[in-house]
């Protein structure tokens, strides 16, 4: 299954450079993957803080999956 959709709130800060990650409750390890516009996943990391410097310009998603399989999947745009 795709797992429960993520209930609790994910920000995203984006500087074009990279993606800075906050949770809600900051409780808990995340794995977060970046997928282009296709669903090919792009790059994937447990840590808070993404590089996109290398990113094309395009629309990209962004999913994040805690240690219980919620997840909740964000949109961004790398112009």
């Amino acid at each position: 299954g795709l797992g429960d959709v993520y209930k609790r709130q994910i920000s995203i800060i984006n500087d074009q450079k990279s993606l800075l990650i906050r949770t809600e409750d900051e409780i808990g390890e995340f794995k977060h993957t970046v997928f282009n516009l296709q669903g090919a996943p792009i790059t994937s990391t447990l840590e808070n803080n993404i590089n996109i410097s290398h990113l094309y310009k395009g629309i990209y998603f962004l999913e994040s999956i805690d240690s219980k399989g919620q997840k909740q999947i964000s949109k961004f745009l790398k112009s």
